[in-house]
């Protein structure tokens, strides 16, 4: 019976360890996440992209010198990191211009020669 005893005493021990574990909660996480573009130069014949878009969206880079216009020298369709070759973006404006399909975005950058 002594080798009981022990054993009797740490199981309502036990039994509170359990009964503390089983209570749980959850909880929800909303995250917002909004378009956002970044455009640099990169070097003497390349433009950096970091962009966001939102769902369903595009965005149109190209060269002019007022950004007026959009013209569809290059489409991006996905958000990532681009580095583009000034040569696809057309030939003439001494800016590169960048703008979303649904109007949220907008920039440019002037164009190093």
């Amino acid at each position: 019976m002594t080798r009981l005893t022990p054993l009797l005493l740490i199981l309502p021990l036990l039994s509170g360890v359990q009964s503390r574990a089983a209570k749980s909660q959850s909880v929800t996480l909303s995250v917002n996440v909004r378009p956002a573009v970044s455009l640099t130069m990169t070097g003497a014949s390349t433009v950096g992209l970091k962009i966001r878009l939102a769902p369903q969206t595009q965005a149109t880079l190209w060269r002019d010198d007022e950004c007026g216009a959009v013209a569809k020298e290059f489409v991006v369709s996905q958000s990532g990191t681009y580095d583009i070759p000034l040569s696809q973006l057309g030939d003439r404006g001494a800016k590169v211009c960048v703008a979303s399909s649904d109007g949220a975005l907008r920039a440019s950058v002037k164009a190093v020669f």
